[in-house]
């Protein structure tokens, strides 16, 4: 096999300015100094192999970085099977970087560490064997049999075969324990981790991977309701939670936002001052976060029957939840007296949506 010492010179014989001819050689990215090459086992490099390597693995394999000397030049390593990953290290061992399946990667050493300069892919093959572990929809967990704590991390996609290809989100690693790594996941609406044969595993750190749909209604919770959810001669100064509206977030980041229409039905026998907040709370009871609260008040005139309306969006919050918890839309009505306070779904539809803040 034709290597760099098949182009290299020899200073005073060949080439007067020998090393510096070299030095650019190493580096060179022409197509006949290129190794072109099936992997049917591990591959170790040496320095005078090409800079330019197209590997084709036949299985997942390891590709050995030559021990770091001044001598080292940069290895452009592509990665040309759809589905098994090359996992590169240095001579010692050491995992300097993965090289996803049909993707490729940049190595370079300074003469004392091998460092990664850049990976680009999609889908990397995972490693062990991947089984149902239990299920919480829309959360499920994955037993893998081998430590991923340094592999795959909350954020990252997750692709699978149980019958057809299915997708998730990791939103927890557990620790390596027992032979074991849980990694819990999100498959949105789509997906569902059956109790089944799990086959073709596969992990990807990339935002976008090839078929990994980014569409956010796809990765939300959401709650619709079109009802005139009402309170009648509501209690003043008291958190409510009018037809009882409510919705679910998984364990996990989630971007939350809400829209409603907040009616206050009162009838003034005197001028009177109106205070009115709405807020989606982690309690049926009070008020837990702040940021989530909106707020209408005023003065409303001695009338025979008055309304006080108004529409607010509030979103854009990132709310973090251990376990799975419940939320709920709260009304406050600040004094006096009043008919009624209402969620009108019946005139604009009430909105809730929590979006994987992970996607």
């Amino acid at each position: 096999m034709a290597n760099l010492n098949d182009f290299r010179v020899v200073a005073g014989v060949t080439q007067v300015k020998a090393i510096q001819y070299n030095r650019t050689l190493d580096s060179t990215l022409r197509g006949d100094m290129a190794n072109t090459e099936t992997l049917a086992a591990n591959k170790t490099l040496v320095d005078a192999d090409f800079p330019l390597q197209v590997l084709n693995p036949t299985a997942a394999r390891d590709v050995t970085l030559p021990a770091v000397a001044a001598s080292n030049h940069p290895f452009n390593i592509v990665n040309a099977n759809a589905i098994y990953a090359l996992t590169v290290k240095n001579a010692g061992g050491t995992v300097i970087g993965i090289v996803a399946a049909s993707s490729s990667g940049n190595f370079a050493s300074n003469g004392a560490t091998w460092y990664t300069l850049f990976s680009i892919g999609s889908w990397t093959a995972g490693t062990g064997v991947w089984s149902y572990s239990s299920a919480d929809a829309p959360i499920f967990v994955i037993s893998v049999n081998n430590d991923q704590t340094g592999i795959i991390g909350v954020g990252m996609k997750i692709k699978l075969t149980q019958g057809t290809d299915k997708y998730f989100i990791v939103h927890a690693v557990g620790a390596f324990s027992g032979g074991v790594t849980l990694l819990t996941v999100y498959g949105g609406t789509d997906f569902t981790l059956a109790n089944s044969a799990i086959a073709t595993p596969s992990w990807s750190s990339h935002e976008a991977p090839l078929g990994f749909n980014l569409n956010r209604d796809k990765w939300s919770v959401i709650l619709f309701d079109t009802t005139n959810a009402s309170i009648a001669t509501p209690t003043h100064q008291v958190w409510l939670n009018p037809g009882s509206l409510s919705i679910v977030a998984p364990i996990g980041a989630w971007n939350v936002s809400y829209s409603v229409v907040h009616d206050l039905s009162i009838t003034p026998s005197v001028a009177q001052v109106y205070a009115l907040r709405f807020s989606l709370s982690l309690s049926n009871s009070s008020e837990s976060t702040p940021a989530l609260t909106a707020s209408n008040g005023g003065t409303l005139p001695v009338m025979t029957g008055a309304l006080a309306r108004f529409m607010q969006i509030k979103s854009s919050i990132v709310l973090t939840v251990a376990a799975k918890t419940p939320l709920y839309l709260m009304s406050y009505w600040g004094s006096g007296t009043a008919l009624s306070v209402s969620f009108r779904g019946d005139l604009a539809p009430t909105r809730v949506q929590l979006v994987d803040a992970y996607l």
